[in-house]
C-alpha cells in the first residue's frame, strides 16, 4: 500500500485559491470603505457609524448559530436531489433567524430611544436596518453550497458581492450628503438584494434536479450546528470584545480605535477561506481512519500559508503609524498602536483550528477551545484597559492569542491522537519569521533614519520587507520551486497541471 499523500491535491488547492482570493478582494470593499468613511464623516458620527455596524454584525454572526458552516459536512456524501432538500432547508432557518435578529435590532433601538439603554451612543439607528439580515444571513450559506457543487468562482463572486453592496450601501449616500438614517435605509434594500440574489443561485444550482427526500432534517442541522454554533457566539464575542471595552470611552475613541483594530483583514480572511476549502478533505480522511494524516495535511498548509501571512503581517507591524495617517489621516493616529498589536497578533495566523476539530466530529472540543480562548481575553484585556486605557484591550487581544493557540493544539491532538508537540508547525513557523527578521531590521532602520512622507515610507519599508523576504527566503531554501507553484495556483486559481 502507498503512504498517504500530505501534499494538498489541485482540486482542494483550486478551491482553496479561487476561496481566498474571493475573501481578498471582498476584504479590500471592507477594506476601502471605511477609509473613505472617515473623509466625510466627523470622528463623532463615525464611531456612532461604528458601532451600529459592530453591533449588527456581532448579532446576525452569533444568531447564524454555525449553521452555513455545516453544509461542507453534509452536503458532499447525497445525492443531488438530497442536497436540494438540505440546502432549502438551510435557507428557511436562515431566514427565520433573520427575522428574529431585525426584532432584536428594533428593541435595542427602542430602548436607546426611550434612554432605558443608557449610551452616549445614538443607537435608535438601528431600527432603520431591520431589513438587512433578512437577506444578509440566507446569503451566508451560499460559498458552502457552492463550493461543494463544483461553482467555487461563484462562491467568490458571492463573497465579493456581499461585500461590495454592504460598502457602497454605506459610501454612496454618505458620499451624496444623505444623513446616518438614509445609510440604514439603503442597508436595508440591499438585504433584500441579498435575499433575491441566494434565491437565484439556489434556482440556478438546482434547476434541473428533483427534490429527493433525506434524513438531514432542519432539526438534525440545529443539532449539528448548536455546539458549533455556541463556538461562533465565543469566537464573536471575543473577537470584538476588545472594541465593547471601548465604548465607554465615546464616540470618538471608539473611532480612533476602529482605525487601528481595521488591522490587516486580509490575513484571517486566508485562514477562512483555506479552513472551508479544506474541510470537506479533513472529514474524508478521518472518515477513512486516517487522523495523523488530517494533520499532516494541516500543518503543510498552514507551513505554506505562513509564507504568506508572515510578511504581510510584519509590514504593518514596521508601518503601523504609517498605515494609519495614510489610510485615516492623522487625526486618527493614537490608532498606530492598537493596529501594531493587531498586526503581532495576526503573524500566528496560519491556520483555521476549528475546520479540523469540526471535522473529527469533537465540536464539544471546539467549544472548549473557543472558551479558553474567550476567558483568556478578559482576564488579561479588562485588567489592561483599567490600567493603560486606550490600548489595553488591543495589548490583551495580543497575549490572549497565545493561551488560544495552545489550547486549539491541544485538543486537535486528542482528536487526532498526534502529541502535542508534533501538531502546531512551530518550527516552520519561527523559520518563517526569522527569514523575515533581516527584511524587517532593513525596514526599520529605513523607517528610523530616513524622514520621508508616510505614503513613501509605506511604500519603501513594504518593498524592503516582501524583497528581503524572498531573497532570504530562497536563498536558505525555505522558498522552493514547489512553494512559488503553490503560491501561483493558491493565487490564481490554477490546477495542477494548468
Amino acid at each position: 500500500m502507498s503512504a498517504p499523500s500530505t501534499i494538498p491535491s489541485s482540486r482542494t488547492a483550486h478551491q482553496a485559491g479561487v476561496l481566498a482570493v474571493g475573501r481578498i478582494f471582498s476584504s479590500a470593499a471592507e477594506v476601502i470603505a471605511p477609509l473613505i468613511i472617515v473623509r466625510l464623516l466627523g470622528k463623532t458620527d463615525v464611531g456612532v457609524l461604528m458601532a451600529i455596524i459592530l453591533i449588527h454584525t456581532t448579532l446576525t454572526m452569533v444568531l447564524s448559530v454555525g449553521l452555513p458552516g455545516t453544509l461542507s459536512f453534509h452536503l458532499p456524501s447525497q445525492s443531488p436531489g438530497e442536497r436540494r432538500a438540505i440546502t432549502a432547508c438551510m435557507g428557511r432557518l436562515l431566514f427565520g433567524l433573520g427575522i428574529l435578529a431585525a426584532g432584536i435590532l428594533l428593541v435595542i433601538a427602542g430602548l436607546s430611544h426611550y434612554h432605558i439603554l443608557s449610551t452616549e451612543l445614538e443607537l435608535t439607528y438601528l431600527a432603520g436596518l431591520v431589513a438587512l439580515p433578512l437577506g444578509d444571513l440566507p446569503m451566508r450559506m451560499l460559498p458552502n453550497m457552492l463550493v461543494i457543487e463544483g461553482r467555487e468562482r461563484a462562491a467568490a463572486a458571492t463573497s465579493i458581492l456581499r461585500s461590495l453592496g454592504m460598502s457602497l450601501g454605506m459610501l454612496v449616500p454618505l458620499a451624496l450628503g444623505a444623513s446616518i438614517w438614509t445609510v440604514m435605509l439603503v442597508l436595508s434594500g440591499v438585504g433584500l438584494v441579498f435575499g433575491a440574489v441566494t434565491l437565484g443561485y439556489y434556482r440556478a444550482v438546482y434547476r434541473h434536479i428533483t427534490t429527493e427526500r433525506t434524513s438531514i432534517t432542519a432539526r438534525t442541522l440545529i443539532r449539528f450546528a448548536v455546539p458549533i454554533g455556541v463556538t461562533e457566539l465565543i469566537s464573536n464575542i471575543n473577537s470584538r470584545f476588545d472594541r465593547f471595552l471601548i465604548i465607554p470611552l465615546g464616540a470618538a475613541a471608539l473611532a480612533e480605535y476602529s482605525a487601528g483594530s481595521w488591522q490587516v483583514p486580509i490575513i484571517p480572511s486566508i485562514a477562512y477561506a483555506v479552513g472551508v476549502a479544506y474541510a470537506p478533505r479533513f472529514a474524508e480522511l478521518f472518515k477513512a481512519g486516517r487522523p495523523g494524516d488530517v494533520v499532516a495535511v494541516w500543518r503543510e498548509q498552514a507551513r505554506k500559508t505562513a509564507l504568506l501571512v508572515v510578511p504581510i503581517s510584519l509590514i504593518f507591524v514596521v508601518a503601523a503609524e504609517e498605515t494609519v495617517s495614510v489610510a485615516f489621516t492623522h487625526d486618527y493616529i493614537n490608532g498606530a498602536s492598537v493596529l501594531r498589536y493587531y498586526a503581532l497578533m495576526t503573524l500566528g495566523r496560519i491556520t483555521a483550528f476549528g475546520s479540523v476539530l469540526v471535522a473529527a466530529g469533537k465540536p464539544q472540543y471546539l467549544f472548549r477551545s473557543a472558551l479558553i480562548a474567550f476567558l483568556s481575553n478578559v482576564v488579561i484585556s479588562v485588567p489592561l484597559f483599567y490600567w493603560i486605557g486606550f490600548d489595553g484591550p488591543a495589548l490583551g487581544s495580543m497575549l490572549a492569542f497565545i493561551p488560544m493557540v495552545a489550547s486549539y493544539t491541544w485538543y486537535i491532538g486528542r482528536a487526532t491522537g498526534v502529541p502535542f508537540r508534533e501538531v502546531y508547525p512551530l518550527r516552520a513557523w519561527l523559520a518563517v519569521v526569522l527569514t523575515a527578521l533581516p527584511a524587517v531590521i532593513g525596514a526599520v532602520a529605513f523607517k528610523v533614519y530616513v524622514d520621508v512622507t508616510p505614503a513613501l515610507a509605506f511604500a519603501v519599508e513594504a518593498a524592503i520587507i516582501v524583497v528581503g523576504f524572498s531573497m532570504t527566503g530562497m536563498a536558505v531554501g525555505l522558498i522552493r520551486s514547489d512553494e512559488w507553484r503553490f503560491l501561483r495556483r493558491y493565487l490564481f486559481f490554477r490546477r495542477e497541471n494548468d
